[in-house]
């Protein structure tokens, strides 16, 4: 009876130990892998599930595309090697510490595209995109929640920019507010100004002003629409668009580039929704070589002494180097001098 009485107290004594290590225990998720090298590609990603895609070793001003499909709502999760531990240990993710806010989209469906920048704030990193199919304890019902498989469709890839790229990032715009896209910057007239956008949330505006016109816009005070370049708009922009705006009536003004999450103009976005747009602005600048010269070429006396230069050659966005001036001053065929200006 002793010995029955000491072995029901070993298990009374037992229990609420394992109880209570029970209860602490945390999931941890355990997602699908892929990587940057193996895209495009596609899944079907099951409920309850996720894919981790490994994007390698990146750099402070490397920039990457994704280009994604979902056939129903999940999210898109982006996480720096030190932190993807958090959110595959179930643990709070939701907070900028943690994930990437620039690079996640929550409960999205359909197709979309997106440029990111790596980070300035740090040595090169690791980095995971994440695309999740699952309900978190920790959620509090926000995002996608699973509940169905989803056929995804994925690619993406390093960018290596154009020459003359001005732009190439996404902006996240809050209802009523506005990022700066460019600017100021200089251009000659007659320089295309190319405004690729592609949109993953909302219906924001994409506006071109002259910096006067934006000392006005951006403390929003006396500020009237009419004053932007409106051949330059791009209203409502909820899906992917493109504009070539050839540079004119800027007065000589630098010019600015936004993104506007307010309300109107007419035709234009409600700025009651949050906006997500990848911008990238390249420019087509003018080449269109100048002569000039202080002596008057209609009338030269032989022997006489002339200066040519090509100074005033349109170049505000430095498309011709200095070295790229040459000169045939004798009709051979050949260059006799580099530079600005000559001497005859």
């Amino acid at each position: 009876m002793m010995r029955w009485a000491c072995v029901f107290a070993v298990f009374i004594l037992m229990t609420p130990i394992s109880s209570v290590a029970a209860s602490s225990t945390k999931g941890v998720i355990s997602c699908s892998n892929s990587n940057l090298e193996s895209l495009p590609s596609n899944w079907s990603l099951s409920d309850q599930s996720c894919l981790r895609v490994d994007l390698g070793v990146l750099s402070q001003g490397e920039s990457l595309f994704f280009e994604i499909s979902a056939d129903s709502e999940i999210d898109i999760l982006l996480f720096p090697s030190n932190t993807v531990s958090v959110y595959q240990n179930e643990q709070t993710y939701r907070m900028d510490s943690v994930w990437v806010s620039d690079s996640v989209f929550e409960s999205f469906s359909g197709e979309g595209e997106w440029h990111w920048n790596v980070p300035n704030d740090r040595d090169p990193t690791r980095w995971y995109l994440v695309i999740d199919n699952l309900a978190h304890p920790q959620d509090s019902g926000e995002g996608a929640q699973g509940g169905q498989d989803s056929e995804i469709t994925l690619d993406g890839g390093i960018i290596s920019p154009e020459e003359f790229t001005l732009s190439d990032s996404i902006h996240r715009v809050s209802p009523g507010e506005y990022s700066v896209v460019h600017g100021p910057f200089s251009v000659d007239e007659g320089t295309f100004v190319e405004i690729h956008a592609r949109t993953m949330a909302g219906e924001p505006d994409i506006f071109v002003m002259t910096e006067s016109a934006f000392s006005f816009y951006s403390p929003s005070s006396d500020w009237s629409s009419s004053l932007r370049i409106v051949s330059a708009d791009m209203l409502l922009v909820n899906s992917e668009r493109y504009l070539p705006w050839e540079a004119s009536d800027t007065d000589g003004e630098e010019l600015v580039i936004v993104v506007d999450n307010r309300p109107g103009p007419g035709g234009g976005g409600a700025g009651t929704s949050h906006a997500a747009v990848t911008v990238t602005v390249t420019l087509t600048p003018v080449l269109s070589p100048t002569i000039s010269s202080e002596s008057d070429l209609d009338s030269v006396d032989v022997g006489q002494s002339v200066t040519l230069s090509a100074s005033e050659t349109p170049n505000q966005s430095d498309q011709i180097p200095s070295s790229g001036f040459s000169w045939d001053t004798d009709s051979d065929g050949v260059n006799d001098v580099n530079g600005v200006s000559t001497y005859l």
